[in-house]
């Protein structure tokens, strides 16, 4: 069985909604925000041909995107 791997965000993790576009924290450049249509939208923005999750549901994800 392959490993699948899990992430857990309480609903008082999430904060503030997110933007279009925002200054990456690894390479200081500007990243535009993409969001996938599910039944929960996972945000997330592309660096250096690596995805970073940045929020779910339009809410930004508390402490992962800061530096």
């Amino acid at each position: 069985m392959e490993d699948i791997p899990y992430m857990a965000v309480g609903n008082e993790q999430l904060g503030e909604p997110i933007e279009e576009v925002i200054t990456c924290s690894i390479c200081n450049e500007q990243h535009i925000i993409h969001t996938t249509v599910s039944k929960i939208e996972l945000s997330y923005y592309i660096c250096s041909g690596k995805s970073y999750i940045y929020g779910i549901n339009r809410r930004k994800i508390g402490g992962m995107n800061d530096r």
